[in-house]
């Protein structure tokens, strides 16, 4: 769904992100490119632009970054992010957010997702460790959620 040009600037801002360089990584999702051409793109830019101002502690402009974010959108890859951002929304519960099939990717992507939501967002260290926990014991290191956590959890937790 994406252009070379939107995968290298979503990509340049993972690298950002495992360095915690929130100013560098907010640029880059902000860029229109990754965010605006598709459903997909709105969904997975908005996500993660979401998360980094959360934890630049700026609620209302994280609101913002998932505004266009509704319930009838046409997402034909980045499921988990959609789950995410109704979530943040409040238009999901959290225990609706695992898919039916267990030890899957998106089992990966939505506890490390869980784990940013409680941290920055209900600053519940203890539930964002026992997600830290589970995908480290069930997930697939080799998947990047796993490696995100793990740099996030050694900055952390120490784990």
């Amino acid at each position: 769904m994406g252009t070379l040009h939107g995968n290298i600037w979503y990509h340049l801002g993972m690298a950002y992100y495992l360095q915690n360089d929130l100013p560098n990584v907010y640029r880059a999702y902000s860029n229109r490119i990754v965010r605006e051409k598709y459903d997909d793109n709105l969904v997975s830019g908005g996500h993660w632009l979401y998360m980094i101002i959360r934890r630049m502690e700026q609620e209302d402009q994280a609101i913002e970054a998932i505004q266009g974010v509704h319930s009838n959108m046409d997402i034909i890859e980045n499921h988990s992010y959609y789950k995410m951002c109704l979530f943040y929304r409040g238009l999901m519960e959290e225990l609706e957010l695992h898919p039916i099939e267990a030890n899957s990717s998106s089992d990966d992507v939505l506890d490390y997702r869980l784990v940013n939501w409680h941290l920055n967002h209900n600053q519940d260290t203890v539930r964002a460790k026992q997600y830290v926990e589970q995908l480290f014991e069930n997930g697939n290191k080799y998947f990047f959620a796993y490696i995100v956590t793990e740099s996030d959890g050694n900055r952390l937790f120490g784990t």
